[in-house]
């Protein structure tokens, strides 16, 4: 789920991910769950993860690894406002998130603080749909 607000600054993730054995930025994320759709799923997963309501019905299809498995993803993008609703976040002592702005974001992905290929993807799709 790539969310952006009005001042155009994106929900950013850090978890501690075991298979790199280290914190890793990403963007809220998670399954779709049968009979939801993906933009569906997005809304859920970044109001559980944290606390924001999500509107847009933006979504585009990914292969992640389609040298090796068929698996599909899902890119969403959402705007978000700054209100949040408090009672419906999922607490979790990994993961935190914040509003970075967007600029920052890019700057970011040249010093690979940001690795994550779905968050790379996802920023790529963003960008190339403001061309549009």
């Amino acid at each position: 789920v790539l969310a952006i607000d009005n001042s155009n600054r994106v929900v950013v993730e850090r978890q501690y991910r075991r298979g790199v054995d280290q914190f890793v930025y990403e963007l809220p994320a998670g399954w779709v769950n049968p009979n939801e759709s993906p933009v569906d799923a997005a809304k859920r997963e970044l109001l559980e993860e944290t606390g924001y309501v999500g509107k847009g019905d933006k979504f585009f299809e990914i292969y992640p690894q389609p040298g090796f498995s068929s698996m599909k993803a899902f890119v969403v993008i959402l705007n978000i406002d700054n209100k949040r609703d408090i009672e419906s976040r999922d607490f979790d002592e990994t993961l935190s998130y914040e509003l970075v702005e967007i600029q920052k974001v890019k700057t970011m992905v040249i010093s690979e603080d940001i690795r994550d290929m779905g968050f790379l993807s996802a920023l790529t799709i963003y960008e190339a749909s403001l061309e549009e």
